[in-house]
């Protein structure tokens, strides 16, 4: 059984890249000016991009998936 698995999930190094690009590209997104004035989007992106802070997206995404979701 550990076997099998094993053979089925992907390498953990590419799976944190690729989704550290796609979270920081989402935050870029959500944190830019368009959604709240120039000094409130400064101050959170100050807050949110600070680093450490992107393994729960990552966790919650593979907690989904492993659940049989499409998140």
């Amino acid at each position: 059984m550990l076997r099998r698995i094993a053979t089925v999930m992907p390498d953990p190094a590419a799976l944190l890249a690729e989704w550290r690009a796609r979270i920081e590209s989402d935050l870029d997104h959500v944190l830019s000016d368009d959604f709240a004035s120039a000094r409130l989007a400064g101050a959170m992106r100050h807050a949110v991009k600070a680093g450490g802070k992107r393994i729960r997206p990552l966790l919650v995404h593979e907690t989904v998936h492993a659940l049989g979701g499409d998140g």
